[in-house]
């Protein structure tokens, strides 16, 4: 994830990144288109529009507003897939230049059913929205972006629902649905409330190094809760998922890492 510190001046089309709080280094340039409509104002950088629900009076707030959102954008929308789990459903949220793609998937008698938002989208401080090409219909998502050990949690709320989705290693779309697939109609599943249960072989057939996609593979929620109840149980007294951790975890429960 990008994080840039400095000291920052701003015109009317390029913001200005400096190290030196004298000005006196060369900046990190930013070119932006800068605008105020009745509903807040906004800065479009190429296709991705940034927004605040702010009315102009405080640059420097909307500035540092839009700044993390940015970096936010730069982390979650270059080419990476974000899979998650519910109690009967899996889903995947990834980003194409200006389309957003949320695939739910949930098993419907044995037939593996979708349900598919795609379009436009903006971001700002608070929230994704995204109007679906299909039906023009407008969604607002809330959002948020939290560290779990050496990676991160992406959560989106609509309503009452949250959904927490973990970076996957997939490379292309098709090989991430199938991480879903396999997540619905896998046979064994993980009882967080059992006492007695063999984890050693859980994993067993998965070859690589996302503990995310060997779990949903096997059938089991890749939450960090369950992660750590799983390596509790292994040994690990102190799980924070790092990635030396992670891999650990899918060696101990029968997988290959590569």
């Amino acid at each position: 994830m990008t994080d840039l510190d400095g000291y920052w001046k701003a015109d009317t089309d390029t913001f200005y990144l400096y190290l030196n709080e004298d000005y006196s280094d060369d900046p990190t340039t930013f070119a932006f288109d800068w605008y105020n409509t009745e509903n807040g104002e906004y800065i479009q950088l190429d296709d991705i529009v940034l927004s605040s629900e702010g009315d102009g009076s405080n640059l420097e707030t909307t500035l540092d507003q839009m700044m993390t959102t940015a970096s936010v954008i730069e982390y979650v929308a270059q080419g990476t897939y974000w899979i998650g789990s519910g109690d009967e459903t899996a889903m995947i949220f990834y980003f194409e230049d200006d389309q957003a793609y949320f695939d739910l998937l949930y098993n419907d008698n044995g037939q593996i059913q979708t349900q598919s938002i795609s379009g436009i989208w903006s971001l700002d401080y608070d929230h994704l929205n995204l109007i679906d090409d299909e039906t023009g219909v407008s969604y607002e998502l809330g959002w948020d972006l939290s560290e779990e050990g050496d990676s991160y949690c992406f959560e989106l709320t609509e309503d009452d629902t949250t959904y927490y989705l973990y970076e996957s290693a997939a490379e292309d779309v098709d090989s991430t649905l199938d991480i879903l697939t396999s997540y619905l109609t896998a046979e064994d599943s993980v009882d967080v409330e059992s006492d007695d249960i063999d984890l050693s072989d859980f994993l067993e057939g998965y070859e690589g190094h996302s503990v995310i996609d060997a779990f949903m593979l096997s059938g089991i929620s890749p939450d960090f809760e369950t992660r750590k109840y799983c390596a509790e149980l292994l040994g690990f007294v102190n799980y924070s998922g790092t990635s030396d951790e992670n891999l650990a975890l899918i060696q101990l429960m029968g997988g290959t890492v590569q």
